[in-house]
């Protein structure tokens, strides 16, 4: 197995990782912000936790699918994918915004502490999973000639 093909496969277990432990917080997040926003706001902050759960689970897991499908490919593919996915999250926030503006059925507070929860939740992760990570960084095969 080539180095490159050794990198690809470790950082593609990594984001498998990620993305697991991503929906594991996301599912958390949402029930605890439910429960919590029922208790406070009532029927409108359940369900504000709940989309705000999910639409943080949702922009950190396209960050991650991105990763798991470049893992192969080199720097510059990788980093216009990651570009390309950024701008993706742009005009899905947009959509959420067109969406939700005017209606009455969630509560802006509860959406928007939900939301913060699960940024720092999921770069929590991230953060956790990178640094525990056991990705080569020398090439072994470095000034071998063949």
């Amino acid at each position: 197995m080539s180095q490159q093909s050794t990198s690809a496969a470790i950082i593609s277990q990594l984001m498998r990782r990620i993305l697991l432990l991503s929906a594991i917080a996301g599912i958390a997040i949402g029930l605890i912000g439910a429960v919590i926003g029922g208790l406070v706001v009532g029927v409108s902050g359940v369900y504000s936790a709940l989309i705000g759960a999910a639409v943080a689970f949702v922009f950190f897991g396209i960050t991650a699918i991105i990763m798991l499908f470049t893992a192969d490919s080199g720097p510059a593919v990788t980093a216009g994918a990651a570009m390309g996915g950024f701008l993706v999250k742009i005009a899905l926030m947009f959509a959420v915004v067109a969406v939700l503006s005017g209606r009455d059925f969630y509560h802006p507070m509860v959406l928007f502490i939900t939301l913060v929860a699960g940024a720092v939740a999921s770069l929590a992760i991230e953060t956790w999973a990178v640094q525990n990570a056991r990705i080569p960084t020398v090439d072994p095969t470095a000034g071998k000639r063949d």
